[in-house]
């Protein structure tokens, strides 16, 4: 199993071709992702207690393998499956198991050694005897921005480098303007230095700004140069 150790600004890559031989796969490091990856999401199953999992919708699944993270010491069980590239683009956190970011594939922190995955034709299926501790949709989604939110989204990144940049940032600090006390550092507050490097304006002298939050819902704005 290789394994490579990236610079924060690499992205990789996956595409996969069906021949006659076989699946080809093809891996690319590069600054921007040449392929993008189809999203896949997780259901939660709460209507009996007992039997509460977590279903992933995923056609031509392949094996269950549990791989021990070096660094961390982690197992993780890792689904893996044929083309087309599909993968989850958020991690998203349970009270039990965790589904991690991936390129292509289903990797699992199992969070107890009970946690189960039966692979069926279309779908996997998370759960462990009595069920899987679930809250209900409702409170999951409220919770998410904040819980599994990563460092470096993806995302966030390509509307950075792709939108109008002064409309780009008076949306960022209107956001953060409004965001909850908080909230405000750890959610909106943090997307504009963001901004900034996504444009290359890190190495340019450009005036910034503090924001004040002293007044809520008002932004004060003391130019830096």
């Amino acid at each position: 199993m290789p394994r490579c150790s990236l610079q924060w600004w690499c992205l990789p890559s996956l595409a996969g071709e069906d021949e006659a031989a076989g699946v080809i796969w093809t891996v690319t490091f590069s600054d921007t992702m040449l392929t993008p990856t189809q999203p896949l999401a997780a259901m939660r199953n709460i209507t009996d207690p007992a039997l509460a999992n977590v279903t992933v919708p995923l056609s031509r699944p392949g094996l269950l393998h549990r791989l021990v993270d070096p660094d961390a010491g982690d197992t993780l069980m890792v689904v893996t499956a044929l083309p087309p590239v599909r993968g989850f683009i958020k991690r998203q956190d349970f009270v039990e198991p965790s589904l991690l970011e991936s390129i292509h594939g289903v990797a699992v922190r199992p969070g107890s050694d009970d946690i189960t995955a039966n692979i069926a034709p279309d779908k996997i299926i998370l759960g462990k005897p009595g069920g899987l501790t679930l809250s209900s949709a409702e409170i999951g989604a409220e919770r998410a921005p904040t819980a599994v939110r990563p460092i470096f989204d993806v995302v966030d990144w390509r509307k950075n480098q792709a939108e109008n940049f002064v409309a780009r940032q008076d949306a960022l600090v209107a956001a953060a303007a409004a965001a909850e006390p908080d909230q405000r550092h750890a959610g909106p507050g943090r997307s504009c230095p963001f901004l900034h490097v996504a444009r290359a304006c890190i190495r340019k002298p450009r005036v910034f700004s503090i924001l004040c939050w002293q007044t809520p819902g008002r932004v004060q704005r003391i130019p830096l140069r």
